[in-house]
């Protein structure tokens, strides 16, 4: 590794990249964005899809919010021997999350038919992803129409027993994009008990502290000399809006006795509470959520502790049905905390809990947000990318001598489909003199288009050179071929919104500068190379009545047309790639299969 190229492009990097993200703020216009947030601890049991569709009913009228995030606490009961099989296999947790899942797509089926048109025209919101740790989970939804989340990542932050390496207590969190905004969303299961207001403040900052997060700099992060070039790793509080929901297990003060407790409960006297509540009192110290976070005031009846089952407080049911209850003070553990910084802004429009969900002993939490965040213009962005990239060119050239190459500074490849190569050629030219020898030290950018620091050491999986290095005469030129080509992981990754095509190579020059050069193409949204559970949760325009289910259209359109070629000799033994790429082309179009294609391209 030419560890020398690795800091020029660092150093180059560092010069450049306060001015390119200073210009793509200029070039931004704000963007208000609806967020759901909600948090559920669920004692371990399963709930009904139509209960929850109330829940996340809650909060607005007709046009729903444009993302959806749920937090879920005790999604397996907490025994020892739960926790550490889910530690150590996770396969108790993650069926767990999986049955969550398809019970969310229910009830946002059942929320559309309540509210027709609530969606807009992209229907129910589609998951952008999902974390679990043992009894924690994480579920990120958004709407189709709107703005959908890309660079989505997921982290685990245990902080529970054997030293904090159990995840029976923490966080989950998932970093994505939002237009141009950075966003966190943590959700999290603090420690228990009453008197553990220390054990649950040492829990927030282990989760908000730590490095949870990669840009995937790997190797290049580091100097000849062991230090780290660039930061690879990064936090919650790196974002521009953080939004940290769960059962935080803040209770009412220890000094409080019970029965008072009692009595300012039944008394309805919400505001008295709230003064009492060891998150408020220690938010007012500055011993928790001390980084700007904000909470709406306390309007609503505590969350805990409810006889499962109904709307009643363990304490409020008849002395014969407490007799083995072991009763707890009522108290406000389910909470929704926010912070964004001055460019994206945050303010709550509603906060509560939905009473009617009655399973477990607490009850489901939500809040809603209107958030700022920043798009960038593309037109304002590719010059703000060729203002950058003439920049890092320039402070690179300053670090080592003067350019010994020349080449384009990006590579527009148009129109990207499934599986079908699209390319384009780079000419190097020398531009010095005696022998250069020149090679592509890897990647510059952040799912942004931002430059962060010194490349990855290679190009993502869809991209492709013709050769990664050479060496050139005076008057010589390289023709390098560039080639996008995406496969199945690629393509479900981009229909999701998770990935765009754009990448920044550093071209690095013995002994000179290194070049900067984006490359880019226009993803086609595909059908194909997804999951069939994909295509059916975007919708169907058929049914088969046989089965009364949603057919993709897709797939329906391919079989009507091969309806009539069943008794086609040989039919599925295969046909070119370039008739199965026409037959592709034209269903992604919204049509079927062309009247001459051969069938067994269709089957």
């Amino acid at each position: 590794m030419d560890l020398a190229a690795v800091r020029r492009v660092t150093r180059a990097l560092d010069a450049a990249g306060e001015t390119a993200r200073a210009g793509a703020a200029h070039a931004a216009a704000p963007k208000t964005v609806s967020v759901w947030c909600g948090t559920y601890n669920v004692n371990g049991k399963k709930e009904q899809a139509l209960a929850l569709s109330h829940w996340l009913k809650q909060g607005w009228a007709s046009d729903a919010p444009q993302l959806f995030c749920v937090s879920l606490q005790e999604m397996i009961d907490l025994s020892p021997q739960n926790v550490a099989k889910a530690s150590v296999m996770e396969g108790t947790s993650g069926a767990a999350l999986r049955d969550w899942q398809g019970l969310f797509a229910r009830a946002f089926g059942y929320v559309a038919a309540a509210r027709p048109g609530c969606f807009g025209a992209g229907g129910p919101p589609r998951l952008v992803g999902g974390e679990h740790m043992v009894g924690v989970a994480l579920l990120v939804f958004a709407r189709d129409d709107g703005v959908f989340p890309q660079d989505a990542q997921a982290a685990r932050i245990p902080t529970g027993a054997v030293g904090g390496r159990l995840g029976n207590k923490g966080g989950v969190a998932m970093s994505f994009r939002l237009a141009d905004s950075s966003v966190c969303v943590v959700g999290a299961h603090l420690s228990a008990h009453r008197g553990d207001v220390a054990g649950r403040n040492a829990d927030y900052h282990a989760i908000c502290e730590r490095d949870c997060f990669r840009r995937g700099l790997g190797a290049w992060t580091r100097t000849a000399e062991g230090r780290h070039a660039c930061r690879d790793a990064f936090g919650a509080l790196d974002h521009d809006v953080v939004l940290f929901l769960g059962d935080l297990n803040y209770r009412i003060i220890a000094s409080v006795d019970d029965e008072e407790v009692f009595d300012l409960v039944r008394d309805g006297e919400i505001d008295r509470l709230a003064k009492l509540d060891q998150l408020n009192v220690a938010r007012a110290k500055g011993d928790v959520f001390e980084h700007g976070f904000i909470e709406a005031p306390l309007t609503f009846a505590p969350t805990y502790k409810y006889a499962t089952g109904s709307k009643f407080y363990d304490f409020e049911l008849p002395e014969a049905e407490q007799a083995g209850r072991k009763i707890r003070c009522p108290a406000w553990c389910d909470r929704v905390l926010w912070r964004a910084n001055a460019r994206s802004r945050a303010s709550l429009k509603s906060y509560g809990c939905a009473m009617d969900v009655v399973p477990s002993d607490h009850k489901p939490v939500f809040a809603r947000l209107s958030c700022r965040v920043l798009e960038v213009l593309p037109a304002k962005r590719r010059a703000v990318e060729e203002t950058a990239t003439a920049r890092l060119d320039a402070a690179d050239a300053g670090a080592s001598g003067a350019p010994l190459l020349s080449a384009e500074s990006s590579a527009d490849l148009g129109r990207v489909f499934f599986d079908a190569p699209s390319s384009t050629t780079l000419r190097l030219a020398h531009a010095g003199g005696g022998a250069v020898h020149w090679r592509v030290v890897g990647r510059a950018r952040d799912g942004a288009g931002q430059v962060l620091g010194a490349g990855r050491p290679a190009p993502r999986a869809w991209l492709s050179l013709s050769t990664n290095s050479g060496t050139l005469l005076p008057g010589d030129v390289e023709n390098l071929e560039v080639v996008i080509r995406v496969d199945a992981k690629t393509a479900r990754r981009l229909n999701a919104g998770s990935e765009v095509l754009s990448d920044l190579l550093a071209v690095h020059v013995e002994g000179g500068a290194t070049l900067f050069i984006t490359v880019r193409g226009d993803w086609v949204p595909s059908a194909w190379g997804g999951a069939l559970g994909d295509l059916c949760a975007r919708g169907a325009d058929a049914a088969d009545p046989r089965v009364g289910a949603p057919i993709p259209p897709e797939l329906w359109r391919l079989g009507e047309a091969l309806k009539p070629h069943f008794d086609y000799p040989e039919l599925f033994s295969g046909a070119s790639d370039e008739a199965v790429a026409s037959v592709r082309a034209a269903v992604d179009a919204g049509g079927g299969a062309p009247d001459d294609a051969n069938p067994r391209a269709v089957a």
